[in-house]
């Protein structure tokens, strides 16, 4: 029996979300950049003995509206994406997580 499972990336604009998804479904790399509204990919993986549907929905990161949208209510898992050198949208991403 196959268990279904949505995971959702947050992020900002440009930090590689949709890298990352495409890299973890196609395996292959995508290094072009190419700003999105809304992709939902579907992978299916064995996790131990069980098997999973994932439906991966990649955001379009375009303002910090989109890391509390309704849309992600669903999902059961989250992925906070960041750029490493960008310390405000960090700290953003810091206050939302913690409340501080």
């Amino acid at each position: 029996m196959r268990r279904h499972r949505q995971i959702a990336l947050l992020g900002f604009p440009g930090v590689g979300k949709s890298s990352l998804a495409h890299h973890f479904v196609y395996k292959q790399f995508y290094n072009e950049y190419d700003p999105n509204i809304k992709t939902n990919l579907q992978h299916q993986c064995n996790i131990g003995n069980e098997q999973y549907d994932l439906i991966i929905v990649d955001n379009a990161g375009s303002d910090q509206y989109t890391i509390q949208h309704n849309d992600f209510d669903n999902s059961d898992a989250y992925i906070l994406i960041y750029a490493i050198d960008d310390r405000q949208r960090f700290d953003i991403f810091y206050r939302f997580l913690f409340g501080f």
